[in-house]
């Protein structure tokens, strides 16, 4: 499957209460969703509402030179069925989806072409039954907010875990003298945890009691504490902090 240039754009009318995904490459003078003939389109308005997007190939060299890193970009290299929502709302079509944790998009498989998501806060999908949103997160107070594609690990009755698996590229290495070995330019795993109340920003969880019971109402601290010693519950691990935030979760909704 190659990847070719080639724009995603999202269409929106007013008389329907689903949106549609629409397809455009820049050899074809109109778009076609599937449904009907592409000169119906009203242009003015595809053009004031879609968001657009370019992806170049990249040059020989480049190609050869990305052929050579160690790892992959993706954590599960495979599309899976999933479904794209504008504002909540289901779209019409089907889709085969997968997550690039290296360039941070959601790469759809349109009869053997990769196309890309629109990046908008207003455009989730689900890529098998992991849902996936755009939303802005701050890692660093000193970097200010962000942008980017968070994975959805609870939904609270007031607050939102996030997880960020996301994949970085670590220069080669060569050897500095014969004691040394030269090491070869790989990708590298990061996963992080974000949280959210409501629709706030999301901001980094670090993985630590006095970290996550911070974001625990005050009047709860003491249930949650002896929750964690109840259960033996660990903080570092994904399924510790979903069983905490959980049971959180269910405390907050008795009120």
């Amino acid at each position: 499957m190659k990847t070719i240039h080639i724009f995603l754009a999202l269409f929106i009318f007013p008389f329907l209460l689903s949106s549609q995904i629409v397809f455009t490459t820049p050899s074809r003078s109109q778009a076609y969703d599937g449904y009907s003939n592409a000169s119906e389109w009203d242009y003015r308005k595809r053009d004031a509402l879609t968001d657009l997007r370019y992806k170049a190939n990249k040059t020989a060299i480049e190609q050869a030179e990305y052929e050579k890193v160690m790892g992959d970009a993706y954590f599960n290299k495979a599309f899976l069925n999933g479904t794209i929502f504008y504002d909540n709302k289901v779209t019409t079509k089907k889709y085969t989806l997968r997550y690039n944790a290296l360039s941070d998009d959601i790469e759809i498989n349109s009869n053997g072409t990769i196309v890309y998501l629109v990046k908008d806060k207003k455009i989730s999908c689900l890529i098998g039954n992991q849902k996936y949103v755009y939303r802005p997160f701050i890692k660093n107070e000193n970097e200010g907010v962000r942008m980017g594609f968070l994975k959805v690990l609870y939904e609270g009755n007031n607050f939102t875990l996030y997880q960020r698996n996301i994949k970085k590229y670590k220069p080669a290495k060569k050897a500095k003298n014969s004691f040394d070995s030269a090491r070869p330019a790989k990708l590298v795993d990061f996963t992080s945890y974000y949280f959210a109340e409501n629709e706030g920003i999301a901001t980094l969880l670090k993985q630590k009691k006095k970290a996550i019971m911070s974001k625990i109402a005050s009047d709860k601290k003491s249930k949650m504490a002896q929750f964690i010693k109840n259960n033996n519950i660990d903080l570092k691990s994904q399924t510790g902090l979903v069983l905490f935030f959980k049971h959180y979760d269910s405390l907050t909704k008795k009120q």
